[in-house]
Formats: structure tokens, sequence, C-alpha cells
């Protein structure tokens, strides 16, 4: 299959990985080569009693990723006939309780029973449904997160909020299930045009006003060199763009993001009174992105 190819210079900087825990478990990694170098090794040790992988993705992600994380799910031992996957239609329609339906018959027709992980390729959209499927389907299945937005990795695949929009309401029909793992990989941000890391970068800015001054300082300092790990062009620079691609800052800007995030859900998971604190400027953001959804992005909303 074809998909996309990394960019040597990245692949070959990042050897390590930050491990960020949540609910007392270390469930997060950030990276780079996740789904090559640590998938592998690591998924089987989460999914000892599983005999099904169900890859929940979209048409455009399937096209650019796929290929990476089906040859991660071989590299662990996964036989050909144990993976399945279930392309969705890309935007927010596509969080329906028609199109979570569809899936449920699919994994149906397709005898999948407690012995069936979901992963869950994709950005918030995604992550959203396929979490929603793998929190009912049979009372709850493992669920493995996957996000290749920048607003995912840092926002929505973390906390097990599940969730489909109905025409009445955003969000309000949903479950908290937690993911087993959550695989973040900087790669997937060569991919995003800049638009896509403005999107993200509106979350991690919001976060660091809330929770750490420092940190906010070091994304003034450096957001040059996240913006620098899309390689579509930026309209703002010229082609000979003086900023170069730190992946090792990026690294520690999304995990530093995802660890306050992680340290919030720990003491309020299913948002009793402190995690509401993440909600900062998401209510206004979702009462504009309701009205403005064809033509503007979540961040944008929230900014």
């Amino acid at each position: 299959e074809e998909g996309f190819t990394p960019s040597p210079t990245i692949t070959t900087i990042m050897a390590s990985y930050h491990k960020v825990s949540i609910l007392h478990k270390e469930a997060i990694y950030v990276g780079t080569n996740i789904l090559k170098v640590l998938l592998p090794k690591d998924l089987p040790t989460v999914t000892t009693r599983v005999s099904k992988y169900v890859v929940i993705t979209d048409t455009d992600v399937h096209k650019l990723h796929y290929p990476i994380l089906h040859q991660g799910l071989l590299d662990a031992g996964i036989s050909l006939s144990n993976i399945y996957v279930y392309t969705v239609p890309v935007g927010e329609h596509t969080k329906s309780r028609e199109q979570k339906a569809a899936i449920e018959d699919w994994m149906l027709d397709h005898s999948c029973n407690r012995d069936t992980c979901v992963l869950a390729l994709g950005g918030g959209v995604v992550g959203d449904l396929a979490g929603f499927v793998a929190a009912t389907y049979m009372r709850g299945l493992p669920f493995v997160q996957i996000p290749t937005t920048l607003l995912a990795m840092v926002d929505s695949s973390v906390g097990g909020k599940t969730a489909i929009n109905t025409p009445k309401a955003k969000n309000v029909i949903g479950a908290f299930h937690q993911p087993i793992r959550i695989y973040i990989d900087l790669l997937f941000l060569q991919t995003l045009p800049k638009r896509q890391i403005s999107n993200g970068m509106a979350e991690v800015i919001k976060t660091f006003a809330i929770r750490n001054e420092e940190m906010f300082a070091v994304v003034e300092e450096s957001y040059d060199q996240v913006f620098s790990m899309s390689s579509s062009p930026s309209p703002s620079s010229s082609s000979s763009s003086s900023s170069s691609s730190h992946p090792e800052v990026v690294q520690k800007i999304i995990a530093e993001c995802v660890k306050i995030k992680a340290d919030i859900v720990t003491e309020d998971e299913t948002e009793n009174g402190l995690r509401s604190l993440l909600n900062f400027v998401h209510t206004v953001g979702h009462a504009i992105e309701a009205v403005c959804m064809d033509f503007t992005l979540h961040g944008e909303c929230g900014a």
C-alpha cells in the first residue's frame, strides 16, 4: 500500500519518547516513529486477550497513514486475517448515530466479540466516534487512540471522553471510556497544513495559560519550531524560511501539554469539578462552532 513517506531528517533525530501517566497508569506515549518502533513491542503487552483488531479511520487518513499502522500491527505478530479496517467519511457530520450504528452492524457482521480491540486512527472526530463504539459494543471493548492531528494529540485523545453529535446538541450523547494506550507520533505533524497546526496550538496555548507559565514562555519562544514540523508551505514565510525543525522541542511541548490534562483527569475523571477547568473557552467555542462548522475549525472557534 502507498502512504506517507516521513522526512528522514526527523525520523533519525528522535529515538526517545515521553511516557505520561494518567489515572496512575503509564498509558500515553509521545515521540517519533512510535508506530514503527514502539507499538509492535508495546501493544501486545496490553492486548493479551485480544484476537481481533478493528481500525477505524477516515478516508484521508487511511491513504496517508494506515500503511504505517498496518505494518506496525504485522510487526506486533498480529495475523493479517485478524486486522479489520473501517473507513468513515471526513468531517464533523460523521459523528452521528447513523454512522455509529453502521460501524456496529459491520462489526457484528464480522463476528467481533469481547476479544476485539478498537484502534482509532485519526483526528478528534474519528477518536470520539470510535471511542463511543468501543464504550458500548459488547458493553465495553479495549480501545487505543492514535491521534493524527495536533488538536487531537493534546486534547480529544486524552481523558476518555467519547461522543457523537445530534441535530439538537454536540457531544452530549457519549460515555467516559479510557483508552488502554494513546500513541502520539510526531511524524503525523508532517502531513498537516499550517492551519491545522494553528488549530492545535490554540489548545496548547490555552492549556499552558491555565496551568504552566514556564511552558507558556517556551511556546512563545519556539512556536516557529512547531510550525516547521509541517511540510506544507507557510503563507507567511518565504521559501527559504529561517526556522528549522526541532522535534525534541515539539515533543516536550506536546508531552507537557498532555501531562497537564492527564493530571487533571486523574484527579477528576468524570468532570465533577476540577476537570471543568479544561472547558475554559470551550463553551463559547462550541457555540461558535455549531454555527460556523462548515468553514471554521475547533481551535479557531476557541481562539
